[in-house]
């Protein structure tokens, strides 16, 4: 009797699979493994097999499809979760805009100009400006602060009477912090040369921030040079400088120093003959805090090593840490965006990085001027007046609670710090019913270092009532009231009251899930983009889970030039936001779509296609209540936009369904113009 042999279909694809995947016949292979897992699920090794095969013939799409698929069947699998990890990075990698509906190839959207610290849009007017052969007009206010160097301050006022700007331009602020060494000599001896302003306050300690106000405070003029006593500016230092504020009143201008000793020479030799102090070598300065690393090496200016990893700062995520107020130039309108320096600073150090960082949060440019050159004057003896290392070391703790940056504070949950990382802003109008839960789903987050934002906008029921209640003790959670302005207002109030580099939007009504925060935050941390938002959901007035909202799963200019796709959670940087005119106040609706618009003609955006928020839907939402507004103030807002990026007069919007419309398509003018004249051609 001859015994049948029955063979296992599952085994034999398997077994033909691998056969033809070691042949390099990919696709026989692929079909066998998919044949086998069709007829059994539970086949964990044959995935793997499966996903290597389908990335050798770079379908990522099938790959990260497979990978999900097998997940959801079991989730102990960390080598497919691994694999599946690869291949998302992968195709972050290979993404490209694809084609968008509504979008013709010939459209394009002009490059950001300006993203994160990429000045050379500025750099671009200065030429300009250079080659127009125009001559210099803004006079300029020179503040030097001096605390007993009287020897070292007239050897700068000295060199400054060689500067090449013109001289009935410039005043000098002398700003005293309670010298005793007769300086009051070195004034009466240089006067004659400029405007020349002597102001003093007492000696109270070390307190450079508060002399610097004073003498900010002093000057007649709009622009200002900082510069420390014991440098000593080059002859086209002013020059250099304010060739830049003739053509932007938005950056920070930095000079850079060489390391000298003048003990030397006099203020009258320097008087005589600018050279003479030129002309000196450089030196290895004994100064603790500049010395070399390179034992014997001339010091150079710190700086340089970082502005060769960053091409001069236009690729640095944090370019305020280059900033250093001994030789700097701005426009006073810092001043009214960010404050003054802050005067709780009074040792040595910090004061200075602390000011360009609120200063990089207002969206300001840090350009080094490496022409604007000036000489530090070795101390005698190399040893300063002041304990700089202790100094530092106590500075540098008022520092971190007041800078939120991770590479100068390290986070502690629970903490609460002077001033946070993130801030929630709410506008909020009417809520009482809400307003709490809204609140406790921030107060809940897995990160802590945040603020709650609030402006209440002239609400009528018992909003403020309800704040007061629960909230009143608590230092993270701020509200404002204002009459009723609408939601762009009430927005904008929210926003200027941040104290966060990171800002994230929450309305009123929705909640955050938990992790909301700490996802936007790591991302944000790790990528120089300027805006990053997930996905949502849509629940109920009562809080239950209804479903996905709209979701389109990747970011793109051109998709958003006709669809409002940057979805709830989003979260962005002050400086970004800063560079924008903010929030449209004379909109109904549509307000955040023209937001998110603005922002991204100034920054790049990241969609994370995951659920981080609860958009509560409950019938009274604006976006509901006046439907055909919304859909008219879109395509009001399309049109801004176009006119901001120079197409308005090329490009033009226009629904395309009447039964929906919110279908929108871009199309050129001239195709309008000349359907026009067809038609008046037909009558």
């Amino acid at each position: 009797m001859v015994k049948k042999f029955i063979s296992n279909p599952v085994e034999t694809c398997c077994n033909l699979g691998d056969k033809l995947a070691l042949e390099g016949k990919i696709e026989g292979a692929i079909s066998c493994y998919q044949r086998a897992l069709e007829l059994k699920q539970d086949l964990w090794k044959v995935y793997g097999k499966l996903g290597n095969l389908l990335k050798q013939k770079g379908d990522l799409e099938e790959e990260i499809k497979l990978y999900n698929r097998v997940l959801k069947l079991n989730q102990k699998l960390p080598e497919i979760e691994a694999n599946l990890q690869e291949a998302l990075k992968e195709q972050e990698k290979t993404k490209r805009v694809k084609k968008v509906q509504g979008i013709p190839d010939s459209f394009v959207i002009p490059p950001i100009v300006g993203e994160g610290n990429d000045y050379s849009f500025i750099e671009e007017k200065v030429q300009e400006f250079i080659n127009s052969g125009k001559p210099y007009t803004l006079p300029v206010s020179i503040i030097i602060p001096t605390y007993n160097r009287k020897e070292i301050l007239a050897k700068t006022l000295a060199a400054i009477t060689h500067q090449t700007y013109p001289k009935h331009l410039i005043e000098i602020i002398v700003a005293n912090d309670g010298s005793t060494d007769g300086v009051e000599e070195v004034i009466l001896k240089y006067e004659k040369y400029w405007e020349l302003i002597h102001v003093r306050q007492q000696d109270r300690g070390f307190r450079v921030s508060a002399v610097r106000n004073l003498g900010i405070r002093t000057s007649r003029y709009e622009h200002l040079i900082l510069l420390d006593c014991d440098l000593i500016p080059e002859p086209r230092f002013v020059e250099e400088l304010m060739k830049y504020l003739h053509v932007t009143d938005k950056a920070v201008l930095m000079a850079h120093r060489r390391f000298v000793n003048t003990d030397g020479i006099t203020d009258d030799e320097i008087f005589e003959d600018i050279n003479t102090a030129l002309g000196l070598e450089d030196i290895v300065t004994e100064n603790v805090m500049f010395k070399s690393d390179i034992k014997n090496k001339a010091t150079i200016d710190w700086r340089f090593r970082i502005y060769e990893k960053t091409d001069n700062l236009k690729k640095e995520k944090y370019p305020f840490r280059a900033f250093a107020s001994g030789h700097v130039a701005y426009s006073k309108n810092i001043l009214e965006k960010v404050g003054w320096y802050d005067e709780d600073f009074q040792e040595w150090g910090y004061e200075d990085i602390e000011f360009g960082y609120r200063v990089y949060n207002a969206g300001y440019y840090f350009i080094p001027v490496l022409t604007a050159i000036d000489l530090h004057q070795e101390p005698p003896g190399g040893v300063n007046e002041t304990d700089r290392i202790t100094g530092k070391q106590i500075t540098q703790k008022l520092f971190e609670q007041k800078c939120p940056v991770s590479w100068y504070r390290q986070y502690r949950p629970g903490e609460i710090y002077e001033v946070p990382k993130v801030s929630i802003y709410i506008p909020a109008y009417n809520v009482e019913q809400f307003i709490k839960h809204t609140v406790d789903s921030v107060l809940n987050q897995t990160y802590t270092d945040l603020e709650v934002c609030i402006c209440d906008d002239g609400s009528t029921d018992r909003t403020l009532e309800v704040l007061e209640e629960n909230y009143s003790e608590n230092p993270r959670i701020r509200w404002v009231s204002q009459p009723n302005g609408g939601i762009g207002k009430a927005s904008n109030t929210a926003v200027k009251m941040c104290r966060g580099m990171y800002i994230g939007q929450l309305d009123s009504d929705d909640l955050l899930k938990p992790d909301a925060v700490e996802t936007m935050v790591k991302y944000l941390d790790e990528h120089d983009v300027g805006c990053v938002y997930s996905c949502c959901e849509r629940i109920d007035k009562y809080g239950n889970y209804v479903k996905p909202e709209y979701n389109w799963p990747e970011f793109s200019r051109e998709k958003l030039m006709i669809n409002m796709i940057v979805h709830h959670f989003r979260m962005f940087r002050k400086r970004d936001w800063m560079r924008t005119e903010g929030f449209a106040e004379d909109l109904l609706n549509a307000v955040d779509y023209d937001m998110y618009m603005k922002l991204s003609e100034v920054c790049s955006f990241h969609h994370i296609n995951r659920v981080t928020y609860s958009r509560r839907v409950h019938g009274k939402n604006t976006s509901l209540l006046y439907e055909k507004e919304q859909d008219n103030n879109t395509i009001t807002v399309i049109n801004r936009s176009l006119e901001r990026l120079g197409l308005r007069d090329l490009w033009m919007v226009k629904q395309t369904d009447p039964n929906n419309p919110r279908k929108l398509e871009m199309c050129s003018t001239a195709r309008k113009q000349q359907a026009t004249g067809n038609r008046q051609q037909g009558e």
